[in-house]
């Protein structure tokens, strides 16, 4: 662990748990589809777009978070894939009710920020 906080298992465990949020988002949406399709109403077809976008996502959170972990010496890397996925979500429902879009994006900012924080504490200091 470094001086500034930083442990990746903290950034994976946000990251994963954006995934599941994420996963959990597209199930409710599944219901609603199923509830509308019952009832008749034509919503059926758009909302299969949001399922599925919300599925990748989330399978993506989820795999970026455990590599994250694993390969803690790339933790720039997926920190950087994580914000770039964050950022891509908020066109589904709202980034998964915004909840999902937040843990993701503040597990990038951590793995990012914690990995650049050793970089500028090594510059030598003026006197």
């Amino acid at each position: 662990m470094s001086e500034s906080g930083f442990s990746p298992s903290k950034a994976a465990a946000l990251g994963i748990l954006g995934g599941i949020v994420y996963l959990l988002v597209a199930a409710i949406v599944v219901v609603v589809g199923a509830v509308s399709a019952l009832v008749g109403l034509p919503l059926v077809l758009p909302l299969l777009g949001t399922v599925a976008g919300l599925v990748i996502v989330g399978v993506l959170s989820i795999v970026f978070s455990v590599l994250l972990r694993r390969q803690p010496e790339l933790a720039l890397f997926w920190g950087i894939l994580l914000v770039v996925l964050a950022l891509a979500s908020l066109s589904l429902e709202f980034g998964g009710f915004v909840v999902a879009f937040l843990l993701t994006l503040i597990s990038g900012i951590l793995a990012i920020s914690g990995k650049l924080s050793p970089i500028v504490a090594a510059e030598p200091k003026a006197d």
